[in-house]
């Protein structure tokens, strides 16, 4: 790719369209956030000005994700936050339904307006990424076609590559949970589902921290899992994985079966990103698991007998 004058300016332009689409994307989110007024109550004001502050972190570290991996020129770690910024798609329509269901007149007017442009620019983006990806998809394979014809050492090479594209998308959830806890340490926002869990007094401040730090330690596990000699091929290190993305999605429904009895049926009161982390963790299952039945084809020998090469897209 380096070799690639063309594409090389395109790399150039599409990181200026995702800084661009950036500005554009949390000025609207930040315009919606002023359009709040003292009009609701403070537990529903303190709920909406949080919700909307974690899709300013969010939509940030998504661009950040983004930006990175054009750098980096790693085709599928794109692939993956091109998977991110749909999650975060969805994660914006819901957080709009919360939104739009606790305002009333030009406040509402107002908000839906600035939501659909919202939607408007997120699809755009979409569009574009989509496209820019069919276009260096190729890239992906070009290294290990250049070692090997052999068909199922291509398809592990593939599989191997969505693992550890995986990372990005960790790497986000993290950030996002690390500025959770940090807000809550100082005493900024208090996340929805610890406060209401605290008022009902099913689980004391303390121990509703204690779960979401948990979150963060299995994310972070996750992370270092995939990072730490994964060409290895060790199996038992796929099982572990495994095992620990599924204990995450159990831990994250624990939290949302706590949400369905405290609210008893109160959708706007609803942490919607817990939701999207469940999204986000059994997709992860399928791409792990789908590497692990590669193993064994060869792939390991080729790496090991390759030195890094600049022009490629790296593992």
């Amino acid at each position: 790719m380096q070799h690639d004058p063309e594409l090389q300016n395109e790399v150039v332009s599409r990181t200026m369209l995702h800084t661009g689409l950036l500005n554009i994307k949390n000025g609207l989110i930040f315009a919606a956030r002023l359009n709040i007024s003292g009009n609701l109550t403070p537990l529903q004001l303190e709920f909406l000005t949080f919700k909307i502050d974690i899709l300013l972190v969010l939509n940030t570290l998504v661009y950040i994700a983004f930006v990175f991996t054009l750098l980096n020129k790693d085709v599928d770690a794109y692939r993956n936050a091109l998977v991110i910024l749909s999650i975060f798609f969805l994660l914006i329509v819901f957080n709009t339904i919360q939104s739009l269901m606790q305002l009333v007149g030009e406040e509402l007017t107002t908000s839906t307006i600035l939501y659909i442009l919202l939607f408007v620019v997120l699809i755009t983006e979409m569009y574009f990424a989509v496209v820019f990806y069919k276009r260096i998809g190729f890239y992906s394979i070009s290294y290990i076609s250049s070692h090997t014809k052999t068909l199922k050492i291509i398809d592990a090479y593939q599989k191997r590559s969505k693992v550890f594209g995986l990372r990005i998308g960790y790497s986000i959830l993290l950030a996002s949970i690390l500025y959770v806890l940090l807000a809550e340490l100082l005493l900024l926002v208090s996340f929805k589902d610890i406060t209401v869990i605290a008022e009902s007094r099913i689980l004391n401040h303390a121990g509703a921290f204690s779960i979401r730090f948990v979150g963060f330690v299995l994310d972070l596990s996750i992370l270092l899992t995939i990072s730490l000699r994964f060409n290895e091929e060790n199996r038992k290190q796929r099982h572990i994985l495994i095992c620990l993305v599924i204990t995450q999605i159990l831990l994250t429904c624990t939290i949302l079966t706590l949400q369905a009895i405290i609210l008893k049926g109160e959708f706007t009161q609803y942490d919607t990103g817990i939701i999207i982390a469940v999204i986000y963790d059994s997709y992860s299952i399928v791409v792990i698991w789908q590497e692990s039945k590669v193993l064994g084809t060869g792939l390991k020998e080729i790496l090991k007998d390759t030195s890094r090469d600049t022009t490629r897209f790296p593992l």
